[in-house]
């Protein structure tokens, strides 16, 4: 009688403490299910700001960085975005995220100032005003021009391109740099085999030859292009100086 009496004393105190247990198990549920919902009403992203200087859509920007299911919640998306050192998006150099408000976000996104690339086994590889090769893409961007016509000793993501000569390396910057400058329609800077220059400018085709400095034939370009009929021309501009600004445009077949 007496061991049937001890267990169900001990039974009781069991029973005592699972239920302890549960409750205090239900309030921390509860407390976690008060603070999700609590931090949902308080810190939902309901407004997000894009200033957008990419090659990438707003929309696209958003979804390459709103990648984790925290980032609804402003406060956490920030942290989450300050814990990252580095921004793993092709072409992207940096994103800075503000907080508005609990509710509101701005995002800034930053290019990669890439100013030329040249086609390596079917991909692409991109450089910068430098000539460091900066990324890698199989995909040809919309406004940086392809270089075309050379061989590339060594073309290596993080390190300098590699010209079969040392003159055609500053030729190239050169050319890029004035592409980027007087923001021209440049598709392709094609070397001959006599390493005169070729280029394809919204579908025209530039003959600029080989020039010591191609700076005044360049900030012409745009005006020319603009001054042209209906179609597609070849421009001679081989001997384009400013003592002589004579151009012969001939349409292309």
């Amino acid at each position: 009688m007496r061991e049937t009496a001890e267990r169900i004393r001990k039974k009781k105190v069991l029973q005592g403490r699972l239920l302890k247990a549960a409750l205090k198990l239900v309030a921390v549920c509860l407390v976690f299910v008060t603070a999700i919902f609590v931090s949902w009403s308080i810190f939902r992203i309901k407004t997000i700001t894009v200033e957008n200087y990419t090659i990438y859509s707003d929309e696209e920007i958003i979804q390459k960085v709103m990648t984790a299911k925290t980032d609804k919640l402003s406060i956490l998306f920030w942290l989450r975005m300050q814990s990252e050192k580095e921004v793993k998006i092709p072409f992207v150099e940096r994103i800075d995220l503000e907080l508005v408000d609990r509710n509101t976000i701005l995002l800034t996104a930053y290019n990669k100032l890439v100013t030329g690339c040249v086609k390596v086994m079917g991909g692409y590889m991109y450089f910068d005003k430098d000539g460091m090769v900066v990324e890698c893409s199989s995909e040809l961007i919309d406004k940086v021009p392809l270089i075309t016509g050379l061989k590339f000793d060594q073309v290596v993501l993080y390190e300098m391109l590699k010209v079969q000569k040392d003159s055609l390396f500053d030729t190239i910057l050169d050319l890029t740099r004035l592409v980027l400058k007087y923001e021209l329609p440049v598709t392709e800077i094609a070397f001959q085999s006599n390493y005169e220059v070729i280029l394809t400018c919204k579908g025209h085709r530039v003959l600029l030859g080989k020039q010591n400095s191609y700076e005044f034939a360049m900030g012409a370009l745009s005006g020319i292009v603009a001054s042209l009929k209906e179609g597609k021309y070849q421009l001679d501009m081989r001997n384009y100086r400013e003592t002589n600004q004579n151009v012969v445009a001939k349409p292309l077949e």
